[in-house]
């Protein structure tokens, strides 16, 4: 898939790794919709300042990810600039989602609420959002495949040959490998792994590629608590390189993925060989060390 003069999405676009997608995005002459759940104003702000000379390249629309009205009137706002600018929609890099860290307790019930807002966003969301972008992208060839299912006689749209879209979810090392630190957290991002695989077969007649990306430890605010422990962790149980991956790092990895047209329905991990593991060495307990539970 061809980055340059093509439109793609980027959901969480405002934050850490998504706004640095973004930027790369730009840098490297696509145009950019960013979705956020900043309202309008603040947005747009936000997006000129990751990238100031991007007028005409950027569009920021406020979205909920896990509203169908908020997302169908942002994708119905986004085919209307693509018509408009002579572009078409290829593809989504849904980069949000949200990790509420508590302080340990011995209770589980505690947990049940942050769970509940975490499963909301990180995985109803993604299949929402990954739902709107697919149908919009495949909408742009709806009277080219409307002409072809006529003449098949077939109720189904054919199976296009050439590539038309590329979606990139974010999950996370924690859904590889959930521990009692990745409580609600973990497995969230285990069901995006799984969505990808199954959204990925469901989309191969419409010619749409679905992958995911798996960070573990990203130099970005939303990591700032307890980045200590995360380092200490990370010297002693990643393999090479022992640091948190760079912004840079996990932007490569997002062109990869939309360049190399036969990546499908996989998922590459960016965490230096990193594994998330109960430390109970010399008798302590991990929850001494570990910065909550999430």
């Amino acid at each position: 898939m061809q980055i340059q003069g093509s439109t793609l999405i980027v959901t969480g676009g405002c934050g850490g790794i998504g706004g640095a997608v973004v930027t790369d995005l730009l840098s490297h002459s696509a145009n950019v919709v960013v979705m956020d759940i900043h309202d309008n104003e603040k947005g747009k702000q936000l997006v000129s300042s990751l990238a100031p000379s991007s007028a005409g390249k950027s569009l920021y629309i406020q979205t909920d990810i896990t509203d169908q009205a908020s997302c169908k009137a942002a994708f119905d706002q986004i085919l209307s600039w693509t018509s408009s600018n002579g572009s078409k929609l290829v593809g989504l890099v849904h980069c949000a989602g949200i990790a509420l860290r508590r302080p340990w307790t011995e209770s589980f019930v505690d947990t049940i609420d942050g769970f509940e807002k975490m499963l909301r966003v990180n995985t109803l969301g993604t299949y929402v959002i990954n739902a709107f972008a697919a149908d919009a992208i495949t909408s742009q060839y709806r009277d080219a495949d409307a002409k072809a299912k006529q003449a098949a006689g077939s109720k189904w749209n054919p199976r296009a040959d050439e590539e038309r879209g590329v979606i990139i979810n974010f999950a996370s090392i924690a859904g590889h490998e959930p521990t009692g630190r990745n409580l609600g957290y973990g497995p969230t991002k285990t069901a995006v792994l799984g969505m990808t695989k199954s959204f990925s077969d469901f989309l191969g007649p419409a010619a749409i590629r679905v992958n995911t990306i798996s960070p573990g430890i990203v130099a970005s605010p939303m990591n700032t608590t307890g980045i200590e422990w995360f380092k200490k962790s990370l010297d002693a149980h990643a393999a090479f390189p022992r640091r948190p991956a760079g912004f840079d790092e996990v932007c490569s990895t997002v062109r990869f993925i939309f360049e190399n047209g036969s990546l499908n329905a996989e998922d590459i991990k960016v965490t230096g060989g990193w594994r998330l593991v109960a430390d109970y060495a010399e008798g302590r307990d991990p929850r001494d060390t570990y910065p909550g539970v999430e």
